[in-house]
């Protein structure tokens, strides 16, 4: 358990942490209102979207102490640009998230967590974790001038918990689910440096399901330390 007040509530990896925003954390999201905060570097999410069936992502504590529920129509949380979460400097990056999909788009990439520019202000493509659409396969990629995308061995399933985390360790691109490093290794020369926000729930699709906790680290988690989050947090989504 971390002893810094309000940041981390759970024994996850904290070294090289530059990100984290939980539901369940009311030091990152008091259960109501459309800001949900990072409890690490401060970067503020607004919460948006006026169709579907939330207004926005709404706070759903059916699992644990609380997730953010995406209706898969226009709800998004957007990051801002935050220095913190450009990584074209080292070239090195982990991103470790909790998601739950309802449904996905079979002819598009849904994303979890996105930097890229579109539809939105600032240019570029950095890095997405999330789901493939046409093989149903979880993915992170991370662009070099080209997307290196790493994927799962199997499609993911439909109301189904998962943890996915991707890293980029200066040399290849991983994916793990539950954990579990994935066969896929893909080779990659750089992250492209981006203007673009940084988002939850929306890459070419919205995410119509729920996302758990995000952290984002400035460095290459080892296979240990990825098995490690996964068994901090599995107990509150029933694995």
């Amino acid at each position: 358990m971390s002893g810094r007040a309000g940041e981390i509530i759970t024994d996850i990896v904290e070294n090289g942490l530059v990100f984290n925003i939980d539901a369940a954390n009311r030091a990152s999201y008091p259960r109501t209102g459309t800001t949900a905060t990072d409890t690490i570097g401060n970067i503020v999410g607004t919460l948006s979207g006026g169709s579907g069936d939330n207004n926005t992502p709404q706070i759903d504590t059916t699992t644990g102490s609380g997730v953010f529920d995406f209706d898969g129509t226009d709800d998004l949380i957007a990051l801002g640009v935050g220095s913190d979460l450009n990584f074209s400097v080292n070239d090195i990056m982990s991103i470790n998230c909790w998601v739950n999909f309802n449904s996905y788009n079979a002819s598009s990439w849904t994303g979890v967590v996105t930097k890229r520019g579109y539809n939105y202000a600032g240019s570029g493509e950095s890095y997405n974790i999330g789901n493939e659409g046409s093989s149903g396969k979880g993915m992170f990629w991370v662009n070099d001038g080209s997307y290196k995308v790493a994927k799962s061995n199997s499609a993911l399933s439909n109301n189904t918990w998962y943890n996915l985390c991707g890293t980029a360790d200066g040399n290849n691109v991983n994916l793990y689910v539950n954990g579990i490093k994935q066969s896929q290794t893909v080779s990659y020369s750089s992250i492209t440096n981006s203007t673009s926000i940084t988002r939850i729930g929306f890459n070419n699709e919205y995410l119509n399901g729920q996302a758990g906790p995000v952290h984002i680290y400035n460095r290459a988690l080892s296979a240990n330390e990825v098995l490690h989050n996964y068994n901090a947090l599995k107990g509150r989504f029933g694995l």
